[in-house]
């Protein structure tokens, strides 16, 4: 299993662990740890960092109707939706892919992929990454641009998708 941090931030020598911003978010993980994502969900951070989404692939629970409906979108593995005003800056993004060794880490959410460390992490491996639309098709990921996030935010958190709701609190609030 491959374990990873996706940032802007080039250079990150060693990551401590901290308290989660979002306590309530994650009850159960009351201590300071290193979050990681796994290689299977790290699509879902090819992102600004504050840029909000609404992550969902086929999943176990997925019903026939909804697996049908995924994929009459083509043969995508996961649909991620962003608002349109993020496109400008997803084009020009550059992250930083921090690989770790998974010995310390275990399990925070499986649907989401997040694991967690109480150990300091040093990356074992760094990675630059650029185009990121490219990278999204690479990984067979249908990335669709949307005014408004909300509709499906809610459709999808309603559903037996497997999911994840990221950075929301930034969503752009439509008058």
């Amino acid at each position: 299993m491959k374990l990873f941090h996706i940032s802007e931030q080039p250079g990150i020598p060693c990551f401590p662990p901290r308290l989660a911003a979002r306590q309530t978010a994650w009850p159960n993980f009351n201590k300071e740890y290193v979050w990681a994502i796994s290689g299977e969900m790290i699509h879902n951070y090819f992102f600004p960092r504050n840029c909000p989404r609404v992550c969902w692939m086929i999943g176990p629970e997925t019903t026939q109707e909804e697996k049908d409906r995924f994929r009459a979108h083509g043969a995508y593995r996961a649909i991620i939706c962003i608002e349109t005003h993020w496109q400008d800056q997803l084009a020009a993004c550059v992250l930083y892919q921090y690989e770790f060794d998974p010995l310390h880490f275990y399990p925070a959410d499986h649907c989401a992929g997040y694991y967690v460390s109480e150990y300091p992490e040093t990356p074992v491996h760094v990675t630059k990454l650029s185009a990121i639309f490219k990278l999204l098709e690479e990984r067979r990921v249908l990335l669709k641009f949307v005014d408004n996030l909300e509709p499906y935010r809610k459709r999808i958190a309603g559903s037996n998708y497997r999911f994840s709701n990221i950075r929301m609190k930034y969503l752009k609030r439509l008058s």
